[in-house]
């Protein structure tokens, strides 16, 4: 399965000043491998899981969720009441959601939130059905701010990151970046699942 990238080669010559390469960058596949693993990263530092997009649209048809069982394939997790089921990214739309293998109704069993749904009594931990969701849940685009933290990741993993420094004297120094800057994980902190 081929997972979305967050980042265009595009994206990050634009960031970058590369604009000149154009399609005949002779690093394009330097960059495009750099960006690829720059948005597993941003995957794995928000669900724990390389194997989630984060930042696509993902259908869910009668996704099975079970709190004993952890996280679903999709990367929807139920929390330790057995109240409340989240999901890596806003939902987009829930058409339906079974507890138990019986078709529960929104509003009046669970209600929707912004990324996780929530029952009004509890959802059942039961191995053979537990939760059955079906719906979907992502962004139909990535978030620009998720695009700038690809592309400087991926100008670290590409080895293509460099920054001019003017010393005291006036001279210009162009520095590789070799490591990721502080504020990529602080802002991909923030944004990690949490399950209250």
């Amino acid at each position: 399965m081929t997972l979305k990238v967050y980042a265009t080669l595009t994206d990050f010559q634009q960031r970058t000043g590369r604009t000149k390469e154009g399609a005949s960058d002779p690093k394009k596949a330097t960059i495009e491998s750099a960006l690829a693993q720059a948005s597993r990263m941003i995957d794995f530092a928000i669900t724990g899981r390389e194997d989630i997009a984060v930042y696509d649209v993902t259908t869910l048809n009668a996704e099975k969720v079970i709190y004993s069982m952890g996280m679903s394939a999709n990367g929807l997790q139920m929390d330790y009441t057995g109240r409340r089921i989240v999901f890596p990214g806003p939902i987009i739309s829930i058409t339906e959601v079974k507890n138990n293998n019986v078709t529960i109704t929104e509003n009046i069993d669970y209600i929707v939130a912004h990324n996780y749904i929530q029952s009004v009594s509890s959802f059942t931990d039961d191995y053979q059905y537990g939760v059955a969701i079906t719906g979907s849940f992502g962004y139909a685009t990535v978030p620009d701010n998720i695009v700038a933290l690809c592309v400087t990741i991926a100008e670290v993993l590409s080895g293509l990151g460099t920054r001019t420094y003017i010393d005291a004297m006036g001279q210009k120094t162009d520095v590789t970046r070799d490591n990721i800057p502080k504020y990529v994980s602080y802002e991909l902190r923030k944004r990690k699942m949490k399950i209250v």
